[in-house]
């Protein structure tokens, strides 16, 4: 038995390499961290020890919204 992985299995193995060494696809990983950053500032305020009123908290969704 050899090895080598088949031939098959490298080129699969490259394309995945070419995708995540590409830009668009670390330009794709941020746009996502800068959502998800979003969501948690969120989910900190709505969740904090002391209880924040409501309107405090639809006016930090909609500013959060619009960064997004």
């Amino acid at each position: 038995m050899s090895r080598h992985a088949p031939t098959r299995v490298r080129e699969k193995g490259k394309k995945v390499t070419d995708i995540i060494q590409s830009k668009p696809f670390w330009k794709g990983v941020q746009n996502v961290l800068n959502v998800i950053e979003l969501f948690v500032r969120v989910l900190r305020a709505v969740d904090g020890e002391r209880r924040s009123k409501m309107g405090y908290l639809y006016e930090t969704m909609d500013r959060e919204k619009e960064l997004i």
